[in-house]
């Protein structure tokens, strides 16, 4: 019996939805130009007490590969559904 598969899509900043290409070593290839490295599992932070994502960090056999961080119009957000303001991808070590 084959595993089941399931195809990826992306939206480009232009509007166009693409598929999502995986690299030789299984790292997924976002349209936005980054690639994100194999993982097996992912947890998101949130800023303080808000429902604000501080950041989605994507960890393989225990092991931080990624993280995609948020940033938010103002500074660091204090109440709940501050507007963001840009994402970006950190790779290790982290700072």
């Amino acid at each position: 019996m084959s595993n089941p598969t399931i195809q990826i899509a992306a939206r480009s900043s232009a509007g166009i939805v693409q598929p999502v290409q995986a690299t030789p070593d299984g790292a997924l290839r976002v349209t936005t130009g980054f690639a994100l490295p194999l993982y097996d599992k992912f947890q998101i932070y949130k800023v303080g007490a808000t429902n604000n994502t501080d950041y989605t960090e994507y960890s393989f056999s225990g092991t931080a590969v990624a993280r995609i961080r948020m940033t938010y119009f103002g500074g660091v957000p204090t109440t709940d559904n501050a507007q963001l303001q840009t994402s970006f991808i950190q790779y290790p070590p982290f700072v």
